[in-house]
């Protein structure tokens, strides 16, 4: 073959079309230095990649291409033979001029969400923003056509990644502005640099002739990787935080990061996943807790001080086994607010002693199990602290009984002591709840609830009695009474001063009853047991003097020959 005869060859990969013709001579030079350090490396490979050449750098970091002629471009640019993603770019090429383009976005339903472009471009190469600003962080999937060929891509999560610098796109899917393009720089060949221990870069090439300089970065410094959060800010326990580590360069299963707090500077360590649907993506949750971290259940402690909120990291260090000073990536802080707790009781007015006062507590900011209520009223203002605890079926919820007693308090048994007024105007005892809140640090009062006490109710087994041989059966039901005794009065028109009777506690668990006998005699009456004395068309009476409130009570009945 003639060196300057011309020789066109048109080869087809991936839909895209390359041109290889013409002879030109190549005079390219450069520098190939380290992005921190600015120190020129030695001994790395740089490749002109249409010019099929390559060549080393000297200790200094120079390099030079010399080659004389060589069979090169027609003039024709260099176009890119497969889309790709690169940070939230989407990259690809126009091998035909005026080739219609469509680029669409759909959602996991496979529903399309926006339309990105549909028209006819030029030529050439070029980069497209998919991030719209109203996308919802989720997965989406781009679909490219590029005349009759078609790709689809997993796009990763929407917002993630800052818009890249350059002035080369700007921000598409704002009011009043269609979005742009931007076409790529046109390049005639590819200048790549391989060093070890670096990132594989490379340079497009404007012209055979000239300076090619750049920084190449190490794979420690490498910019290009990311601690991310699924959302900006979280509040309460309850909630559960997303960390997402993007790096192009890890390959392995899992990759171990750092979560740290303000409430808990040291922090943990927590092993991320790879998501096998992402390259260089890796996944897992964090969980709160206000009072201390756990790493086996991946809970970092955090703290709402009521003047700011608490700030939770998460970083991971690149290349841990090289021999040079290993690199964090670390995420920005996102931010942890705790929320006000509120106590209340399960109803405005309770009555008596049997009813028990329902308290409940719901606070997202709490997982264990218990949580702890102080009950106070007039009769106890110091009170009593009660333990409540969580329902299964609803996280940061809890409830707890509330007993009370006219004789006295008794935090073991969750007791309060209470005073049955007598109020004219029926008011009664306010009980009151208070809450403790460690975030943000504050003592939350619940609603009152009133308490009020019962008048007691006497009652016998029959309305009637006759003869000697009945025995009158007794019964008081009064739930304000805390004795195992209460005394009643039994008189009749034959001894109008009668006795005193003790009934006993029946061990009723729904209310408080209090039971006994009486039996009659025509002759006298006998205390010591419980005989009342009467005479023809008697009636017997049955006097309760109630302490709560103070109340006569009494009952008549008539007995007969």
């Amino acid at each position: 073959m003639a060196r300057c005869s011309k020789v066109v060859t048109a080869i087809v990969l991936a839909g895209a079309f390359l041109f290889y013709g013409n002879a030109q001579p190549v005079s390219i030079t450069g520098t190939i230095k380290d992005s921190t350090t600015q120190k020129g490396i030695s001994g790395a490979t740089v490749k002109l990649k249409l010019a099929n050449d390559s060549t080393t750098t000297n200790a200094s970091g120079a390099y030079a291409f010399s080659t004389g002629v060589k069979f090169f471009g027609a003039g024709e640019n260099q176009i890119v033979h497969t889309a790709f993603f690169k940070q939230n770019l989407l990259n690809f090429g126009v091998a035909s001029q005026g080739e219609k383009v469509r680029i669409s976005l759909y959602n996991l339903s496979g529903r399309m969400v926006a339309s990105l472009l549909d028209r006819s471009l030029a030529s050439g190469n070029y980069q497209i923003n998919p991030y719209l600003p109203t996308l919802a962080s989720q997965v989406y999937f781009v679909k490219l056509e590029v005349g009759s060929r078609t790709a689809m891509f997993t796009m990763p999560l929407s917002g993630k990644l800052a818009a890249v610098s350059g002035g080369l796109l700007r921000k598409i899917g704002v009011a009043g502005s269609e979005g742009t393009l931007a076409k790529a720089a046109a390049a005639i060949d590819t200048l790549t640099v391989t060093a070890s221990g670096y990132v594989t870069t490379s340079k497009p090439v404007t012209s055979y002739s000239g300076t090619y300089s750049f920084s190449i970065f190490s794979v420690c410094a490498d910019p290009n990787r990311y601690v991310t959060w699924d959302n900006g800010s979280y509040s309460g326990c309850q909630t559960v935080a997303l960390i997402m580590v993007e790096d192009s360069y890890l390959t392995g299963a899992t990759v171990l990061a750092h979560v740290r707090s303000t409430a808990d500077t040291v922090g943990f360590g927590i092993v991320l996943k790879k998501d096998p649907t992402t390259a260089g993506q890796y996944l897992d949750s964090v969980h709160f807790s206000i009072i201390s971290s756990d790493s086996a259940k991946h809970l970092i402690k955090v703290r709402d001080r009521g003047t700011f909120n608490d700030s939770v990291m998460c970083s991971y260090v690149v290349c841990p086994g090289s021999a040079g000073t290993p690199a964090t990536v670390s995420g920005m802080g996102v931010q942890w607010s705790g929320n006000a707790g509120s106590v209340g009781p399960g109803a405005s007015q309770y009555f008596g002693l049997a009813m028990p006062v329902i308290v409940n507590l719901n606070d997202p900011d709490l997982t264990d199990s218990i949580a702890f209520v102080t009950a106070k009223d007039d009769a106890d203002p110091v009170g009593i602290v009660m333990t409540l605890h969580q329902l299964t079926t609803s996280f940061g919820s809890y409830t707890g009984k509330l007993y009370v007693s006219t004789a006295g308090s008794s935090q073991a048994n969750g007791v309060l002591k209470v005073i049955a007024k007598y109020d004219t105007n029926g008011n009664g005892e306010n009980i009151t709840l208070l809450y403790d809140d460690l975030d943000p640090p504050q003592v939350e009062q619940g609603s009152i609830c009133t308490w009020f006490s019962t008048v007691g109710a006497l009652a016998t087994d029959s309305v009637a009695y006759h003869g000697l041989a009945d025995t009158m059966a007794l019964t008081l039901t009064d739930n304000d009474v805390s004795a195992s005794k209460v005394a009643v009065q039994i008189k009749s028109k034959k001894d109008p001063t009668g006795f005193i009777d003790s009934l006993t506690f029946s061990g009723s668990s729904t209310s408080r009853q209090f039971s006994g006998k009486v039996g009659v005699s025509t002759t006298v009456s006998q205390a010591a047991k419980n005989i009342i004395a009467v005479q023809a068309s008697d009636t017997v009476t049955i006097v309760y003097n109630d302490p709560y409130p103070i109340t006569v009570v009494t009952r008549k009945v008539p007995w007969n020959q």
